[in-house]
């Protein structure tokens, strides 16, 4: 439980970056995070970021290029208030970049410098490792779910932290939005919250089987009446073989009961603690990339049992005399959400990159929208899964689905129309749509020296190739094509020289 006075906001420690102040006594004086009761809203103070807290409290945050000022609420953009702003100001005003809160007298800028090496339109992360087991970790709930860490030893940050600089993420990703850079080499791009799309969250989307990119999630509520029992049904498409696709439990630390479902190495594993020690339960066989997977789980008390892909029952059983698992916490789907910890439970960290288009648990089937006309309570960065419109496309007569960023269709064999190939022609009068062809036996030798070539056409647009026969199938070498160019009929020929 976070310290808290007054009915409105209370003051949070955590460690400031080295070198922020002289002794200890100071930087006990520098160490505050406003929270404030209530919820995230129209009615909250805070002027661009809120963050809902598990208490029954908020807290506020800034976007990238701004600080967060003393008032816990307001924000100030970054080269403004260094100008103006005096020392003692300074210390109180905190930027939070990605894993750390650091202060905003220790960041360089275009004409300042860091132990003599300038470091131009870029910030310093400093990154905690594993091992320091002194520090506690605090989540909140956004899109980039932040990780806050608490109050070590001077010495210990001095002796441990590795430096390294990443470019702000300065995207516009609107409201409730969030930018998201995990390295330098990566493009920045928005997590946008579920229900919006586009590279700047900028329109409506609705989601019927979600993609996840490894840093999205989707949250439902707690599971219910499934403390002793659990039947699974689920289906998935992974793009890569490590990743976090089903996880909930008793608390957002990992330190109670809890029940994981994940990728690792290709392999299913399901991870169990019913508070006396963790089971794991892992498929032997791996998941297909790129195809659809079925898995199958079935827990009773301390036993389990696994299926992929209709396969052997792979059985296991967790630790201890404890037999139930208490849920508090969300079911997140495709990713872990705000949960820390991770690490001393799981072998990965990171969600799914891939789709999953159903999820069945104790017969209750999961719809993916956000509520009312789902049953969501959240998520980010969750985009439509295109390769699933094939499956509710299904082309006859040997046709094949090919997906578009809106919609799926059959490109049908010769002799064969219809939305799903499903109409038999007798072929007289071709039309083509832009995508389709008709396939002959080249000319060969034909017409090495004289082609006499006649042809009527009807186009409906003004660009289009007509004819094309070449030497090799790469592009490469001899060729002849007729085409239309912006209304204009073109031929083009190329004789090898």
């Amino acid at each position: 439980m976070r310290p808290y006075w007054g009915p409105f906001w209370g003051l949070l420690c955590f460690l400031l970056a080295p070198g922020l102040a002289k002794d200890q006594d100071e930087i006990q004086k520098l160490q505050f995070e406003a929270a404030f009761q209530g919820r995230c809203g129209h009615g909250s103070p805070c002027e661009q970021i809120c963050f809902e807290l598990h208490d029954g409290m908020y807290e506020c945050d800034c976007r990238d290029g701004f600080l967060l000022r003393a008032d816990g609420y307001s924000c100030e953009e970054l080269n403004s208030s260094l100008s103006t702003q005096s020392t003692e100001d300074l210390k109180l005003d905190l930027i939070y970049i990605k894993e750390v809160e650091i202060d905003a007298e220790e960041i360089p800028f275009a004409n300042a410098s860091a132990d003599s090496n300038d470091i131009p339109q870029s910030y310093t992360n400093w990154s905690m490792p594993a091992a320091a087991s002194e520090i506690t970790n605090y989540t909140t709930v956004g899109p980039r779910l932040e990780q806050k860490f608490t109050s070590a030893s001077s010495s210990l940050l001095k002796s441990t932290l590795p430096i390294s600089t990443v470019r702000p993420c300065v995207l516009d990703c609107g409201p409730g939005g969030g930018c998201h850079a995990e390295t330098d080499e990566e493009p920045n791009k928005c997590l946008c919250p579920l229900g919006r799309g586009g590279d700047q969250c900028e329109r409506d989307m609705e989601i019927q089987s979600p993609r996840f990119t490894g840093s999205s999630w989707l949250a439902f509520p707690a599971l219910r009446g499934a403390y002793k029992h659990v039947q699974l049904s689920l289906e998935l498409r992974p793009e890569a073989y490590d990743g976090i696709f089903f996880l909930t439990g008793e608390r957002d630390d990992m330190a109670g009961d809890f029940m994981a479902l994940l990728l690792h190495q290709g392999f299913v594993e399901f991870r169990f603690d019913c508070g006396s020690g963790i089971g794991v339960v892992r498929s032997d066989e791996t998941v297909l990339l790129n195809q659809w997977n079925h898995i199958k789980l079935y827990r009773h008390r301390w036993d389990a049992w696994l299926q992929l892909n209709n396969g052997k029952h792979i059985q296991g059983r967790s630790k201890g005399l404890f037999s139930r698992i208490t849920f508090r916490e969300p079911l997140f789907i495709g990713g872990p959400g705000n949960t820390t910890g991770l690490d001393e439970k799981l072998p990965v960290s990171k969600g799914l990159k891939g789709c999953i288009r159903h999820l069945e648990v104790n017969d209750h089937v999961y719809k993916f929208a956000l509520d009312p006309n789902g049953e969501a309570i959240k998520g980010y960065g969750i985009e439509e899964c295109t390769a699933d419109r094939c499956s509710r496309v299904p082309c006859q007569h040997g046709g094949k689905c090919l997906t578009s960023e809106t919609s799926a269709v059959c490109l049908c064999p010769l002799g064969f129309s219809g939305d799903l190939c499903e109409i038999r022609v007798d072929l007289q009068v071709p039309s083509f749509n832009g995508s389709s062809h008709l396939r002959y036996r080249g000319l060969a030798e034909s017409a090495l020296t004289w082609l006499d070539l006649e042809i009527t056409f009807k186009p409906t647009l003004s660009d289009g190739l007509i004819i094309y026969n070449g030497h090799r199938m790469d592009g490469t070498g001899d060729f002849m094509g007729l085409y239309l160019n912006d209304g204009f009929l073109e031929f083009a020929y190329d004789l090898g020289t």
